[in-house]
């Protein structure tokens, strides 16, 4: 009997831990199936979500292309005008400029004349006291060596600096 009792024990304890064992496993595939549902839903609504996002995306992306023909007439606009500015501001720098040649270059030819004149003159002037009367020559020697005015940038006389000076000998003095 001590063998059969062994034996029946054997199959008891054989049969619970058959038993346990099937309740473990199948307590595992619950959860495995539970955690499986659990990720399928997670994807589920993470693929909901960028999608979502995706709409959201396209929406403002057409929003902002509208945005941008809206307005674009006045983008336009302001480039136009601002082309038109830097074009006008060119020429009228180009017409300053070639005013100041114009007027350099007249100056230039009036200084030259004067020259001219004060050489003639001092000619004159020596052939004069040579020949002729020293009151005539110390006249036409104090003409040629007169003040001249300052041509400025406006085409006027005088801006506020005093005239050319000439000393005895013809030359330009301080201003």
């Amino acid at each position: 009997m001590a063998g059969e009792r062994s034996t029946g024990e054997e199959i008891f304890s054989r049969s619970l831990g058959f038993a346990i064992a099937l309740g473990s496993l199948a307590f595992g595939v619950a959860a495995a199936m539970m955690n499986n549902e659990r990720t399928r839903r997670m994807q589920e609504e993470l693929r909901q979500r960028m999608d979502e996002l995706g709409r959201k995306v396209e929406d403002f992306s057409s929003q902002a292309q509208g945005a941008i023909q809206d307005r674009r007439p006045e983008i336009e606009d302001t480039i136009q005008r601002s082309r038109r500015a830097a074009v006008d501001g060119l020429e009228k720098a180009k017409g300053v400029v070639e005013q100041g040649a114009d007027r350099a270059q007249e100056y230039v030819q009036r200084m030259s004349q004067q020259a001219q004149q004060a050489q003639q003159s001092a000619k004159t002037t020596t052939n004069g006291a040579q020949g002729g009367s020293s009151e005539q020559g110390s006249a036409q020697a104090k003409k040629a060596g007169q003040p001249t005015k300052r041509i400025g940038a406006n085409g006027s006389g005088d801006q506020g600096k005093e005239p050319i000076s000439y000393d005895e000998t013809n030359n330009p003095g301080s201003y």
